[in-house]
Order: C-alpha cells, then sequence, then structure tokens
C-alpha cells in the first residue's frame, strides 16, 4: 500500500513555531499581527506560506510576498527551529509501516525544511520520496501533490491512503479520490475533519491502514 504523509501537525509538533515565524517577519515588513490576523493565519495552516501571504495581504506585489515568504523560512531555520519537537507515536508509526508499504512524504512545507526536519529526527530513510511545496505548481487543496506521489510510486488510488491533520488535506485526498485518516491529536481545527465526515483517529499509533 502507498502511505502518504503530510508532515507539520501529522508528525511533528510545529504550528506554534510556523505561528512565531509569520509574526515576526509580517513585523519586520512592517505589517501589525493583530490577534484576529493570528487567530486567521492559524486557520490557514496546511497551505503554503505564500498563498497565506496573499490571501492575508493581498494589495502587496509578487516581490513583497516573496520577500516576507523568505523572511518567514529564515526565522522558522534559524529561531524557531530547536522548538520543532517530533509526535509521539509518529516514529514508531514509520518504523511499524515502511517495510511492508511505500511512504512518501507530501507537504506544503519548504524543501529546505522539510529535509532538514527529516534530517533532525533521523527519519528521512522511511520515505521513499519526499513531495514539497517547491515540486508543484498548485498547492493543497488542489490535488497536484497527492496525484504526484500517485505517478512516482506507480499505485492505484485504490492502494493508496492520506494522512494529514488539516481540512486542507482531507480536501486534497477527497480531490484525488484517495482515502483520508485525519489524525486528530495535534489537529488545531479537529472539529473540521469531523464536521466533513472525514475518517479520523485519535492519534497515529492508532491509525490502522
Amino acid at each position: 500500500m502507498l502511505i502518504i504523509l503530510d508532515l507539520d501537525g501529522t508528525l511533528i509538533n510545529s504550528q506554534k513555531q510556523h505561528l512565531n515565524s509569520f509574526i515576526k517577519a509580517f513585523t519586520k515588513a512592517g505589517y501589525y499581527v493583530s490577534k484576529e490576523m493570528r487567530d486567521e493565519i492559524k486557520t490557514k495552516f496546511g497551505r503554503p506560506s505564500r498563498e497565506i501571504i496573499r490571501e492575508l495581504l493581498p494589495n502587496i506585489n509578487d516581490l513583497m510576498v516573496k520577500t516576507i515568504g523568505q523572511s518567514i523560512l529564515q526565522v522558522l531555520l534559524k529561531e524557531e527551529f530547536d522548538n520543532v519537537t517530533l509526535i509521539p507515536g509518529a516514529e514508531e508509526f514509520l518504523k511499524d509501516n515502511w517495510q511492508n508499504n511505500e511512504l512518501i512524504l507530501a507537504t506544503s512545507a519548504d524543501k529546505e525544511f522539510a529535509y532538514k526536519i527529516l534530517d533532525k529526527f533521523n527519519i528521512r530513510q522511511y520515505f521513499r520520496r519526499v513531495i514539497t511545496n517547491d515540486d508543484i505548481s498548485r498547492p493543497k487543496p488542489n490535488p497536484e501533490i497527492v496525484l504526484k506521489a500517485l505517478e512516482l510510486s506507480g499505485y492505484s488510488r485504490n492502494d493508496a491512503v492520506f494522512i494529514g491533520d488539516t481540512i486542507y488535506d482531507y480536501e486534497t485526498a477527497k480531490n484525488a479520490g484517495v482515502k483520508f485518516i485525519g489524525v486528530l491529536s495535534n489537529s488545531l481545527y479537529p472539529d473540521k475533519l469531523i464536521k466533513a465526515g472525514a475518517e479520523t483517529a485519535n492519534n497515529l499509533t492508532s491509525v490502522n491502514v
């Protein structure tokens, strides 16, 4: 079976670090981040940083979007990275499933961050392939990232499952015609997954593929 896994909120605790990176980068660029904007940023986690920037600051040009996006990444890597932790049970899940299945990481994160995380926790070896936001042109909830995983692996939709933690992950899997399992333990908005009718598991260790 092909097991496609999201990264942030599914395998790692990083939501707080991402939020801090947004706040610092926005502030550096001269934009005040109110409590309302902080809450809105969190609702958009699961999508690429530049897409979030464009939605929050619709009047800025592409160069400024790129500049703020790069600033977010640098803050994340240089100031927040050490505080990112592996979710309990994540490594055990990977160890239990990588030999009899094909595991692919499919994340909206930048490639540099994703690979640094895999190396930090020594889990890169469990993944046959890694697909990041840098490898696709249409981000979640567009199904491109899942369809790319299917294409690269040679598996059919019926032999694949996508495991994630956000409503965007669920919609991506649904749009790709692939089974989805939502992990609730570290999801910021588990109620959205439940309300959408997604199949869910309390944590990774209770996921049955």
